[in-house]
């Protein structure tokens, strides 16, 4: 079974339990890609999902990660950091511990290396609990003022759209440069014809 298929089937599943979240699955535009590690989700409302990644996960796994991308997109997480001008590794902890924390007590089970709240609490040495009733804002606000580059893995990843243009910017500017090389060899073709008619 390709990643496609098993995108369409679990969007079938979650339309009876989670209508709205399946709702905005079925909206976005779903990317399969190798530009990313695992899945990843934009401002443009668009879901990066590396094949081979989704696919060694158990079946449970995958729709934790599919639903966690589609909980990015429902709170506008991507839209939030752009407008905040974010750490954009710290904003993505914060996000996914919020993310994580709310998937867990609708009773999802998550990869393992998942980034929960207890994570975030043992880091800051602070309890649990009072990390649960904050915002992504508020978690980001201490995770920034602990340090720049806290050693917590996290599920996918938010991304602002801007690595894949530029991927094909580069394609484009490559295209242009090899172009000004042939027009060059013309030229140069061109004046030898020339000289030798003289």
């Amino acid at each position: 079974m390709s990643a496609v298929e098993e995108l369409k089937n679990i969007s079938i599943v979650l339309s009876y339990k989670y209508p709205f979240l399946a709702s905005l699955l079925r909206g976005a535009r779903v990317v399969i890609t190798d530009e990313v590690q695992t899945l990843a989700s934009d401002h443009k409302m668009t879901i990066y999902v590396n094949e081979r990644f989704f696919m060694s996960l158990k079946e449970y796994e995958r729709v934790s990660v599919l639903m966690h991308e589609v909980m990015h997109l429902a709170l506008r997480h991507a839209q939030r950091a752009k407008a905040l001008k974010v750490h954009r590794t710290l904003w993505n902890i914060a996000a996914d511990a919020v993310i994580n924390y709310d998937l867990e007590q609708e009773g999802l089970k998550l990869p393992e290396d998942a980034v929960r709240i207890d994570d975030i609490a043992e880091l800051l040495n602070i309890n649990a609990d009072s990390i649960t009733k904050m915002s992504t804002e508020e978690i980001y606000r201490l995770l920034l003022q602990h340090a720049p580059q806290p050693e917590i893995k996290g599920c996918g990843h938010l991304t602002d759209g801007e690595e894949q243009e530029q991927e094909g910017q580069k394609g484009e500017q490559k295209g242009e440069e090899q172009e000004g090389e042939e027009q060059e060899g013309q030229k140069g073709e061109q004046k030898g014809e020339e000289q030798e008619g003289e």
